[in-house]
């Protein structure tokens, strides 16, 4: 593991920086071979793989084409039904690495996770997803 770092960067140049870029890339890439490549790694190690405290994109919500790209109409019915305790959790754990995807890649905005729960949610991307 090699980790890099721009020196001198003030925050406005951090937010357009290259390693910004790669950073961004990097994460995407861990998140899709976690299922795979990366089965064996440690929950904890995966989560810091998968955040970063200095390059932060702001959470944007996702416009409802994007969201159709990801969930049906009857995945975004059966999480409803969830959160309002009419359905059980096995409903939709198809769902689950999905929606950790979107964690991850901030596509999901006013969500921020406590640690332990970001956990969970990592394992998800490794441990339903294959």
């Amino acid at each position: 593991m090699i980790m890099l770092k721009v020196l001198g960067e003030d925050k406005e140049a951090r937010t357009q920086s290259w390693l910004a870029d790669l950073w961004f890339d990097f994460r995407k890439r861990v998140m899709n071979l976690l299922p795979a490549a990366f089965k064996g790694f440690d929950c904890k190690f995966a989560l810091n793989l998968l955040t970063n405290n200095i390059y932060k994109k702001t959470r944007e919500a996702l416009s409802m084409m994007e969201l159709k790209l990801h969930c049906t109409p009857g995945d975004l019915q059966r999480l409803e039904e969830f959160v309002h305790h009419q359905c059980e959790a096995a409903f939709i754990v198809d769902i689950l690495p999905t929606l950790a995807h979107l964690y991850f890649l901030r596509k999901i905005k006013d969500f921020k996770l406590k640690p332990v729960k970001a956990v969970s949610i990592a394992s998800v991307l490794y441990c339903f997803s294959c």
